[in-house]
């Protein structure tokens, strides 16, 4: 199984999106054995690089769905879709 941190990158902003509720056990689960917290609930997260999985406001979500390649400032966007990332498949949203 594929590790969150893994996603943890520098200079980049990580959104993982939950499909399922079983996606989401699974996401949970996971994060919690790395020790990534994550705050609130929600279908769509950033990766903050200081561990934590955080639930995405209005602008994330625009963001998200608009499809652009970077923020405002340059920064690189990935998408990740979360439960084919943690079961091995091609996992970009």
């Amino acid at each position: 199984m594929r590790k969150i941190s893994n996603l943890i990158k520098t200079n980049c902003r990580v959104y993982l999106i939950v499909t399922s509720e079983e996606f989401d056990k699974k996401l949970r689960r996971q994060a919690e054995s790395e020790g990534i917290k994550i705050e609130d609930n929600s279908d769509l997260y950033v990766l903050r690089e200081n561990r934590v999985l955080k639930a995405v406001g209005f602008i994330d979500h625009l963001c998200f769905h608009s499809g652009t390649k970077t923020m405002g400032d340059d920064t690189p966007i990935v998408r990740v879709d979360a439960g084919k990332y943690l079961c091995g498949d091609n996992f970009l949203f």
